[in-house]
């Protein structure tokens, strides 16, 4: 751990901000009690590929991307569940023998990946991956649906009576809104997922 680099290190050598930046960035990450490196992703100082690449440098892990284009095995899915997943930004990869491929956006989120480890059998072999990839992977091959990608102001209804989903989809589509309909809780889950809503409007019981 101790010959560990500091993320900020690796983005000012690797030139993608500067010392400056990073001197900047770090108060502002410790007072909001998050990472740095999904702050300065999240304030558009570095991409997303940026800061896998950094991370993979970190924690000598190998990088993966493109996964929603790969084919896995059906039971790669029982291994990790959609809940988990999308909470953790996980992604089974592969399964040989007892050794599991993952891609991961935070290698910190050991816990997690331990309880997997130890739950089926297996040795975890990290790979760093962005949290979008991750994401579109979750999405078709959890879902069957391909993200959401327009920057549309959506909004997504859950009620499994017809007629309420009509009406609320009228009013919304007439005042500008693209708007996604769930006829039930589970179908609202996969779709708030997949959609990114920015709203999502439903009853209390669903």
């Amino acid at each position: 751990m101790g010959d560990r680099k500091r993320l900020g290190e690796i983005f000012v050598e690797k030139g993608v901000v500067t010392v400056k930046t990073v001197e900047r960035a770090l108060p502002r990450a410790q007072a909001h009690k998050r990472r740095l490196g999904e702050l300065m992703e999240d304030m558009g100082l570095v991409t997303g590929e940026e800061l896998r690449d950094a991370l993979a440098i970190q924690y000598k892990c190998k990088t993966a991307n493109n996964l929603s284009k790969l084919e896995i095995a059906a039971e790669l899915k029982q291994l990790i569940s959609l809940e988990v997943a999308i909470e953790n930004f996980l992604f089974p990869l592969k399964v040989e023998g007892k050794n599991l491929a993952l891609a991961m956006a935070d290698p910190t989120n050991t816990k997690v990946v331990e309880n997997i480890a130890a739950s089926n059998g297996l040795k975890i072999y990290p790979y760093i991956a962005t949290k979008k990839d991750i994401h579109a992977a979750i999405c078709k091959h959890y879902i069957g649906k391909e993200p959401n990608l327009t920057s549309e102001k959506t909004v997504l209804v859950v009620d499994d009576d017809n007629l309420i989903r009509n009406i609320y989809g009228d009013i919304l589509k007439k005042n500008g809104y693209r708007v996604v309909v769930a006829v039930d809780g589970m179908d609202g889950y996969r779709q708030a997922i997949s959609e990114k809503p920015h709203v999502i409007v439903t009853d209390k019981e669903m």
